[in-house]
């Protein structure tokens, strides 16, 4: 049997989260001294009334959080693990992931654990969690579902969004590749993805939220190009008017392109903390 294990920052789908042989790890979100699980502990809406006076800050998840989802995997019967984190060029989970994989097999030898470093975020990164769990569920092998994991990473998978300020982003020094002072004073705002590296870079810019919404499609839409969308995932941050618009804007133009399979939602606390209100994404894995 195979389980799989992915962290909150992946924001993988709740009909992914719900299959009985996968595990979520929070990571932790931190306000003035005091740290909480996310999804578990704090909520979306909790985090933004304290970005009103403050920034939070993050963590990795806690390592007795993490050891027991892939043991309990293990005691459950699970002899073959995927574990799926966002970007090691972004966030330290990968290498927890990693040190964890190696303390659990040091005591299970029998069991074979594979950590996917999704180089991607959010959304992007819980697509590659969902195409791992659509080849469990079709009783794939472990070996063939992690080469063609490997074969997509960077190539069949990308995430592209948009935010109204970069402020979060700077402070939490998230801001890899981007001048956080790019445009402030033009309202320029930067088509934001990850480059092979899994760092942040701007792929392209736009002036005022309106039209980067407009850019950020064609800018995803020439990704697709003529390939096969298999999987897309339209994630927000906040729930404001204009916000919903924006994702509703986006969704129109997203189903005519005809992917297989859409999922619609809104970014972790974690990933708020690094984004701010107002940012809307997209996400797909290709065929």
């Amino acid at each position: 049997m195979i389980g799989l294990v992915c962290e909150s920052a992946t924001d993988t789908p709740k009909e992914v989260l719900a299959k009985s042989y996968v595990r979520m790890v929070s990571l932790m979100v931190i306000l003035k001294d005091k740290a909480y699980r996310d999804v578990a502990e704090i909520s979306h809406e909790e985090v933004l009334e304290y970005m009103k006076h403050d920034i939070p800050k993050t963590s990795s998840p806690q390592y007795g959080d993490t050891y027991n989802a892939f043991e309990d995997l293990v005691k459950s019967g699970y002899k073959e693990i995927f574990g799926v984190t966002i970007s090691s060029g972004i966030s330290g989970t990968y290498n927890l992931f990693e040190n964890i994989a190696n303390d659990i097999k040091k005591k299970y030898p029998d069991v074979n654990i594979k950590i996917i470093d999704s180089r991607n975020i959010s959304i992007g990164a819980g697509l590659i969690t969902y195409k791992i769990s659509e080849m469990i569920d079709e009783n794939q092998t472990f070996e063939y579902i992690k080469s063609k994991i490997s074969d997509s990473i960077g190539v069949r998978t990308n995430v592209f969004f948009l935010v109204p300020t970069l402020t979060y982003l700077k402070a939490n020094g998230r801001i890899g590749k981007i001048a956080a002072s790019v445009g402030t004073f033009l309202n320029i705002k930067p088509i934001i993805s990850v480059n092979e590296e899994g760092m942040y870079y701007d792929v392209a810019k736009s002036r005022g939220m309106k039209e980067s919404v407009n850019k950020l499609m064609t800018v995803f839409e020439n990704w697709v190009g003529k390939r096969t969308i298999h999987a897309v995932g339209i994630y927000k941050s906040g729930n404001s008017d204009q916000t919903n618009e924006y994702v509703k804007k986006v969704m129109k133009r997203i189903k005519e392109m005809e992917p297989k399979y859409i999922f619609e939602g809104q970014i972790s606390s974690v990933a708020l903390v690094h984004t701010g209100d107002g940012l809307v994404g997209i996400a797909a894995v290709l065929d």
